[in-house]
């Protein structure tokens, strides 16, 4: 048996870096809380403004509301569907006794992907408006404050929660009173995407959804992309290349059926935008979707002749996928947090050094089940999540600030415990360490499984045992 002793100087020193950073982060909460709030807020990658389509408000009367979001290049945030991953943006409204706020009006988004996976959102700059019904009961000569809490995820390699408050006070005058128009807004109002000029259906054939629209317009060499977003996740799959083709006067976009398809008789709705080349360049149109799904017998692809269409396809082969997939296990095990454990098998084998060849090989097999079958049912169980409506995903708790908060406060009381000042329950330390104590092939079994899931990580346990292992 071998025992290693927690490092009482190493603890001391958590608990003394721990109590100090909780010491600063709430200074740093009380000096924030101390400001006034204000119509700009910023953080590092996203700079917003709350903005107002007048400078003014009548009683009664119905403007517009932005939150304008300036993204840091190569960053971009998320649409009302994010796709593959990703939150959409939200805005908490705080008005006056009586005024109520309408839904996020969503500007036409682009899509991002990196490897299998495709995102819908906003680069560079977008605004989101939204209706603010102003009550009869407000008085001239007073103001009409208005408050907003916008939180939104900003992504890149990786992504970052980010949350601000916004505020703006209008001065409520006459009806009579002409009041000015916000350029700002009527930029925005460009960007929404509008009714559709040319009948637009959905056919469900043997290969998938096709989007029919009948504009012999579209046909123009000038038309370099036309792209269909889907506003509800799992209606298509995302990253899938959208084929174009055509037949007479209508063009066609082949859309793959997601995780969840709209059923025949069903709706898809989302946005279509038509990326075409003008004498100012490359300009974005965006036209509203919502179509019932009516089934076809006829495959399209049989009648149809294709045309190229952009879109971005992956080249990454199997062996190379393979290759970069063994090479990422390495350097998760050679992480701190993994690489002990793999120590504690490792001196296990040490001790089956009295066995035969056939025993090893036979422990190092139900060892490798134990490892395999482990991270099977943690997959049944997120698709049994997933499935179920749940937005789960491996590691996605650590995008909630809540969680994160939570995490800061364990590793705190692992510092307190690691220096001495309470001692969490072998109860606790223990669970499911009886059956990877087991002896014979079930312990080589559960071994790694019980190390890698269910225990305490090895710096925040009072002591290892190493087991011998016996057929």
């Amino acid at each position: 048996m071998i025992l290693v002793k927690e490092n009482m100087v190493f603890g001391r020193f958590i608990l003394k870096f721990s109590s100090r950073f909780l010491a600063a982060s709430c200074l740093s909460m009380l000096t924030a809380g101390a400001h006034a709030l204000s119509d700009q807020a910023a953080t590092e990658q996203v700079q917003a403004q709350l903005i107002a389509s007048v400078d003014a408000v009548h009683p009664g009367q119905k403007i517009l509301l932005g939150v304008q979001q300036r993204i840091a290049p190569h960053w971009h945030t998320y649409w009302i569907n994010p796709g593959d991953s990703g939150i959409s943006t939200k805005i908490v409204w705080n008005l006056p006794q009586g005024a109520t706020a309408g839904e996020i009006q969503w500007p036409h988004p682009s899509h991002f992907t990196m490897g299998p996976v495709t995102n819908y959102g906003y680069e560079n700059e977008v605004t989101l408006l939204s209706e603010i019904s102003i009550p009869d009961s407000e008085k001239t000569g007073g103001t009409f404050p208005i408050k907003a809490k916008v939180s939104w995820l900003v992504c890149q390699e990786i992504c970052i929660p980010q949350q601000v408050q916004l505020s703006l006070a209008l001065p409520i005058v006459a009806s009579t009173q002409p009041v000015q128009i916000n350029p700002l807004i009527e930029k925005a109002r460009t960007a929404l995407p509008l009714a559709s000029p040319w009948p637009v259906t959905v056919q469900s054939a043997k290969d998938g959804l096709w989007l029919k629209i009948e504009g012999a317009e579209l046909r123009s060499a000038n038309v370099k992309e036309i792209w269909f977003y889907a506003d509800r996740w799992g209606k298509i799959l995302h990253s899938a290349p959208q084929l174009q083709k055509i037949r007479g006067q209508s063009v066609l976009l082949k859309l793959q059926p997601g995780e969840e398809p709209p059923s025949e008789d069903g709706s898809l709705t989302g946005v279509l935008v038509v990326s075409e080349m003008t004498p100012d360049g490359l300009r974005e149109r965006s036209f509203i979707v919502d179509s019932v799904v009516k089934k076809i017998a006829l495959d399209i692809a049989e009648t149809s002749v294709a045309a190229p269409v952009q879109a971005s396809k992956s080249t990454l082969g199997f062996a190379s996928a393979l290759l970069l997939a063994l090479l990422g296990g390495v350097i998760l095990n050679l992480m701190p947090c993994v690489f002990p454990v793999l120590s504690i098998k490792a001196l296990s084998l040490l001790l089956q050094t009295h066995q035969t060849p056939l025993q090893t090989r036979l422990h190092g097999l139900t060892y490798t089940a134990g490892i395999l079958s482990s991270f099977a049912l943690l997959g049944v169980i997120l698709s049994v999540l997933k499935a179920g409506g749940a937005q789960a995903g491996w590691g996605f708790q650590f995008q909630s600030p809540s969680f994160v908060l939570a995490m800061a406060y364990l590793m705190f009381a692992v510092g307190l415990s690691l220096s001495g000042e309470f001692s969490i329950g072998a109860s606790i330390a223990g669970v499911g360490s009886s059956l990877a104590e087991r002896k014979g092939y079930s312990g080589s079994f559960f071994l790694l499984a019980y190390w890698r899931h269910l225990s305490p990580r090895p710096a925040l346990r009072h002591s290892w045992v190493v087991r011998s292992v016996t057929p």
